[in-house]
């Protein structure tokens, strides 16, 4: 199960989703032309910037609106990063903390 946060939309997993796939830097634009679906690229953009606030995602040019999925976006994806506690899970469900190390290492 994914640990998601309150303000996280059903949108936001599948533009990850679409990041991991893709394995480069995409737009606003991009994401909507590969899903074809309603949402405007302008609510695409906003939900982008979302994802970089608690980065899982980042920008990677200053000037144009092109982002690739970060290492908790990832975590994210694979079930071991709550994005609400901004903490990395191991295995078992357990809290590792923000790091990825548990406290005894």
């Amino acid at each position: 199960m994914r640990h998601s946060a309150e303000w996280q939309v059903l949108l936001d997993d599948r533009i990850l989703e679409i990041l991991e796939e893709e394995d480069r830097a995409l737009s606003p634009k991009d994401i909507h032309d590969i899903l074809e679906i309603e949402f405007s690229q302008a609510y695409i953009g906003r939900r982008f910037s979302r994802l970089a606030e608690a980065r899982l995602v980042s920008k990677v040019h200053p000037d144009r609106a092109l982002y690739v999925i970060d290492e908790r976006g990832r975590a994210y994806l694979d079930e071991y990063y709550n994005v609400n506690a901004g903490l990395y899970l191991d295995e078992s469900d357990g809290d590792i903390g923000e790091t990825g190390k548990s406290s005894g290492e």
